[in-house]
């Protein structure tokens, strides 16, 4: 009943699933220091915060077809952002803010020991700054491609202008973002312990350092095979690599725990 407030299509068309966010002790001695208009303790009625997350049916129904048809068995279907903090948390206790870039879209959460508590899709991704340079330079979309993937490697010429011209996409996504923190903050009264950058547009050349500038927090790149061993002569290849699996590493950890 409560989740229909939140869902903004029928509830018959998708399917739910949940978790009971854990209270802390703040919130039970709010419980216990209640008081009515004539300063007497009373017990107001208890309240648990739950995680709803929903999917569409017809979604399902399109992942459940494509798996049958490669004739191949799954055991479950999980949201990726689950799949993807699985692999990368290490049990902190601060709250953290996973700032995911892709290509289309940039997702942050932000979780506290391990539960996400606040979360925000911002609309654009490194495709945008892809096309960022192909409007700026007047080149192909594949070229365009071809000069990001290369920033920082001295193939590109006149990278300070490449730079300028996709410094308007980067900015806008990490202005969004840190408006995203500053909700969080208002809403929690709680400051962020770090982010972890992850996802192949992060992985851009300058995306650290802008991370860096813009955020008031410990910055790092995410590392999802931290929890997997691998072999050493590929460690620097993976660092780099590495931000792109964060979600099939999750899933797999996911399967392993299940298998005991």
């Amino acid at each position: 009943l409560e989740a229909r407030k939140y869902i903004p299509v029928p509830i018959s068309e998708v399917t739910l699933d949940w978790w009971v966010i854990p209270k802390e002790a703040s919130d039970e001695l709010d419980f216990a220091e209640a008081e009515d208009e004539d300063n007497n303790k009373v017990r107001p009625p208890r309240k648990t915060q739950v995680l709803v997350v929903s999917i569409h049916n017809d979604t399902l129904n399109t992942y459940s077809a494509i798996v049958q048809q490669a004739a191949l068995n799954t055991g479950f279907f999980e949201i990726e952002m689950f799949s993807g903090t699985r692999s990368l948390l290490t049990g902190e206790t601060t709250p953290t803010m996973v700032f995911d870039m892709g290509a289309s879209s940039t997702k942050i959460y932000i979780l506290e020991k391990g539960i996400v508590k606040y979360t925000h899709i911002i609309n654009k991704g490194s495709q945008d700054v892809t096309l960022s340079i192909s409007r700026g330079l007047n080149v192909t979309f594949d070229r365009a491609e071809h000069i990001k993937r290369n920033l920082g490697t001295g193939v590109v010429s006149d990278e300070k202008n490449v730079f300028e011209i996709i410094s308007l996409t980067l900015d806008y996504i990490f202005s969004e973002a840190n408006s995203v923190v500053l909700g969080y903050q208002r809403k929690f009264n709680k400051p962020l312990g770090k982010v972890i950058l992850v996802g192949g547009g992060c992985a851009m050349k300058g995306v650290f350092e802008l991370a860096r500038a813009n955020f008031q927090t410990p910055v790092e790149l995410g590392n999802p095979f931290a929890k997997v061993e691998t072999p050493a002569f590929m460690e620097d290849v993976l660092k780099v690599t590495g931000l792109e699996f964060d979600v099939a590493i999750g899933v797999a950890l996911r399967k392993l725990q299940e298998m005991g």
